[in-house]
């Protein structure tokens, strides 16, 4: 039995590309970066039915999202145990205006203030005129992420955020993150962030462009 991967592919399919718009299907494919898992493990993992979850999981192997790590033998038919077929993908993206707006939209949407994120980062996105792709892997805590990126001339990857660090790129971001911290380290980051928030109120000049501002913090139950 043999799960070695690759450390990253990269795919260039307009399908793949319109189906990653859909975050449902991306938290459907987290259980098999990690290792291989059968129907069975992964639909308990994710809490959805194995008929709904055998649905997806023929699309994806039907995508090349998915690859059949392993059988283990069983009476009647195996049992098999699907993986992705890296350790990281990367799905390239149409960089028109309509879809990579749209893309970013989809990404952004839970956190982005009147559509300003997305309105803004798109336009800036566009105008660099670089390839764009979502980067799908799981780190060594495990941990499962989902980021877009730009591709230069040799396929490497930098994620939109840094991208947007440029000077003449707009000051503008949106992030969402889980980690794990003991509670000091938690009160000490609430503390920074108000700090930080208040540093730059300070700074405030009257007539200057207005920024909104949007901070969250909370336990992940």
């Amino acid at each position: 039995m043999s799960t070695n991967r690759p450390e990253s592919i990269i795919i260039n399919n307009p399908e793949v590309s319109a189906l990653l718009k859909n975050m449902q299907a991306i938290f459907y494919l987290k259980p098999f970066f990690d290792k291989p898992q059968s129907l069975q493990e992964a639909a308990k993992e994710v809490g959805i039915s194995m008929s709904t979850y055998y649905y997806w999981i023929k699309k994806f192997l039907n995508l090349g999202l998915l690859t059949i790590a392993f059988e283990k033998p069983r009476a009647g038919s195996n049992i098999k145990y699907y993986s992705a077929p890296a350790k990281s993908i990367v799905v390239k993206i149409d960089n028109s205006s309509f879809s990579l707006k749209e893309f970013y939209d989809s990404y952004v949407s839970k956190y982005d203030i009147y559509n300003l994120i997305a309105e803004t980062t798109y336009l800036s996105l566009l105008d660099s005129q670089k390839e764009y792709g979502v980067l799908l892997y799981s780190d060594r805590r495990k941990r499962f992420y989902s980021k877009l990126i730009t591709l230069n001339e040799e396929e490497k990857k930098n994620t939109i955020e840094n991208e947007l660090l440029g000077f003449n790129a707009p000051a503008t971001m949106a992030t969402w993150r889980e980690m794990s911290l003991n509670y000091a380290d938690a009160k000490n980051f609430q503390k920074d962030l108000v700090s930080l928030l208040a540093q730059y109120e300070g700074k405030e000049i009257l007539g200057q462009k207005k920024y909104l501002v949007q901070v969250a913090l909370a336990p992940n139950k």
